[in-house]
């Protein structure tokens, strides 16, 4: 019973140890890629939020945390304790590398700190750093000349975005509608969607 006590408080250290690498590792490449980013990009988005970014990195650097823990743990006093808990921490480790490929092949419909565009498609002409500038009551030459030119222009709206640019996987995209009434801007539509 000694040893079983043993061995699970050695697994519970081995989990302490590990979330305290990937809080330390999420926080310290997230601040960095923060720091980085194209600040009026993610302004003029709408997506400049700091805990995106540490926990984008918490999840896709979490294998480190593990694998670290595990070796700490092995070359610790509790090497001699067997193998109980091994098949747990082999989970947790192979878990720790599935999920973030996964993210990045599949998306999970986040946004993706590096590129927040990544799967919205738009025109070649297409400038959104100046969305915050769109105000109602413009006419269709200045929205044009403010954003560039729109994808689709059904009868009386300017559509600028859509899903599926991203080839090898599905991130949250930016939609950017604009409706106008007789030639003026009447509704501006502006968001993330997570589809």
């Amino acid at each position: 019973m000694k040893r079983f006590a043993k061995k699970l408080c050695a697994f519970l250290l081995f989990l302490v140890i590990g979330a305290l690498i990937n809080l330390v590792l999420g926080c310290s490449v997230g601040a960095v890629f923060y720091a980085l980013r194209d600040k009026a990009l993610v302004e003029a988005l709408g997506c400049d939020e700091f805990s995106e970014y540490v926990i984008s990195f918490f999840i896709g650097l979490g294998f480190i945390g593990w694998i670290a823990s595990a070796v700490i743990m092995r070359k610790s006093l509790f090497e001699g304790l067997g193998f109980v808990f091994l098949p747990l921490e082999i989970v947790i480790i192979i878990f720790s590398v599935l999920l973030p490929l996964c993210e990045f092949v599949w998306g999970f419909e986040g946004r993706c700190v590096y590129n927040p565009l990544i799967d919205t498609e738009c025109d070649s002409s297409f400038n959104p750093y100046n969305i915050p500038k769109l105000k109602p009551g413009m006419d269709k030459v200045e929205v044009v000349s403010l954003i560039g030119a729109p994808l689709y222009a059904p009868d009386n709206s300017f559509e600028y975005t859509r899903d599926g640019k991203c080839s090898f996987g599905d991130f949250a995209w930016y939609e950017l509608c604009i409706d106008f009434e007789n030639g003026k801007v009447s509704k501006i539509t502006s968001r993330w969607v997570y589809d």
